[in-house]
């Protein structure tokens, strides 16, 4: 039974190792050192400056320029053109000015185009501010699941990883001078490295919160 999960955790690391090296097109050759497990530190998120949101400002800045934009072609407008030519009859250019007056003519089509533009810039919004509201109730989340494995890890860190040792250091102290058998030296063992591998998984909970704080997205 340990062998088969000692093979089972050995393919679940050359797995990973794999997914790493392609992430970081490193070559597949190259050796990746095993840290001693710690905690991740958090970067408290700044709903500022998260790329998502500037994207939804930017969106949303140019949907209200063109709502302004259609709105300005409803208005009359000048043009003024200067122009400098040629007849080819004598040498003297020709110059001149052109004034025009710019009237719109469909004012309903334009009023549909304004109206939509408003429609467009304004369910943006909408789409924006429930954006925003789903981002914020996830940071919610995320810390009060990191405060909770942090006091998860405060027992082990404490006391439980305290008490595996002294387990795994009783055990073998006993067997070796036979107080205990062999059967009762085994359950022993186990029950330390169990303390052990529970504070590992703990710990690796956590930092897969502090994962996604650093990098919140939706």
């Amino acid at each position: 039974q340990l062998r088969i999960q000692l093979e089972k955790a050995q393919t679940g690391t050359r797995t990973l190792k794999g997914v790493i090296l392609s992430l970081v097109q490193e070559d597949s050759t190259r050796k990746l050192a095993a840290p001693t497990p710690t905690r991740m530190m958090t970067e408290l998120p700044d709903m500022e400056v998260l790329p998502e949101l500037d994207q939804y400002e930017n969106r949303l800045r140019a949907l209200e320029k063109q709502y302004r934009l259609e709105q300005q072609n409803l208005f009359p407008g000048l043009t003024l053109e200067y122009f400098q030519s040629n007849n080819g009859r004598t040498d003297q250019a020709l110059t001149g000015y052109l004034v025009g007056l710019k009237i719109p003519v469909l004012f309903n089509g334009q009023a549909s185009r304004i109206r939509a533009a408003r429609l467009a810039a304004d369910a943006f919004t909408d789409q924006q501010l429930d954006y925003e509201r789903r981002l914020s109730a996830k940071i919610s989340r995320l810390r009060a699941e990191r405060e909770q494995q942090e006091k998860a890890l405060l027992y082990f860190e404490e006391e439980g990883l305290t008490l595996s040792d002294e387990i795994l250091r009783t055990a073998e102290s006993s067997f070796r001078n036979g107080e205990i058998d062999f059967f009762q030296y085994i359950l022993s063992l186990e029950n330390g490295y169990e303390i052990s591998l529970d504070y590992l998984d703990q710990l690796q909970r956590y930092n897969e919160i502090i994962l996604q704080i650093n990098y919140l997205t939706l």
